[in-house]
């Protein structure tokens, strides 16, 4: 089984919409850094999407997704460090429920308060809460073990 990883541009951009269309996830933006897994060289299985957040030149990670057939097969991890190694960024901010805690802590990410957030994402963070939602505030902190 051969993975490979890259930021999915111009025609690969274009599919991974009709990717994260086909499963039911959230579009992915032209402006976002949007990060792809494939498994031969055109099939996309799993994506990271990152937002850039206008202060402190930092990112939020808005989704990542592994697609139900390629799932408990390290993929979404192997697409984490790929993101990280390219955009050589620790202010990567994510939002994740509470049973995928430990999985983005095996990934370097560690909790971090609704005070550490940027401004732009304490406004999402609490519209989210309006809504109901419990989510995990966290931040990529890398270690020499995860890079």
């Amino acid at each position: 089984m051969t993975i490979t990883f890259s930021e999915a541009q111009d025609q690969a951009f274009y599919q991974l919409k009709h990717f994260l269309k086909q499963h039911g996830e959230a579009a992915a933006g032209k402006g976002d850094r949007n990060f792809i897994a494939l498994h031969h060289p055109q099939h996309i299985i799993g994506c990271a999407r990152l937002i850039a957040l206008d202060e402190e030149a930092c990112f939020w990670l808005r989704g990542l997704f592994v697609a139900p057939d390629w799932r408990h097969q390290g993929i979404a991890s192997q697409l984490l460090q790929y993101m990280h190694r390219q955009t050589q960024q620790a202010g990567v901010f994510a939002f994740a429920e509470g049973h995928l805690a430990g999985f983005y802590q095996q990934a370097g990410y560690r909790p971090c308060s609704y005070a550490d957030l940027p401004p732009s994402l304490q406004r999402r963070y609490s519209a989210e809460k309006i809504s109901q939602q419990r989510w995990l505030t966290l931040r990529y902190e890398p270690t020499i073990s995860s890079r």
